[in-house]
């Protein structure tokens, strides 16, 4: 759960980004240290798979919400 706030928030932090390079450079990294804690940290069975896809979903949502209040601001 701690994982997916995290991921929420660096989520929203590269979609505001205003660079596509340091956007794309931050969720290349985020999806990278997911996946590294994925493998380190749990057992890699079809279970933790759907916390993995969860996790995914949580960064996903929050790099929407990131551009979307990227645009409303402008």
């Amino acid at each position: 759960m701690i994982l997916a706030l995290a991921l929420f928030t660096l989520g929203v932090s590269a979609g505001l980004m205003y660079d596509g390079v340091y956007r794309a450079i931050m969720l290349i990294l985020a999806i990278l240290l997911l996946f590294a804690s994925w493998v380190i940290f749990s057992d890699v069975d079809i279970f933790s798979f759907f916390i993995f896809a969860g996790n995914l979903l949580a960064l996903g949502s929050g790099y929407l919400t990131g551009l979307y209040l990227q645009d409303r601001s402008s």
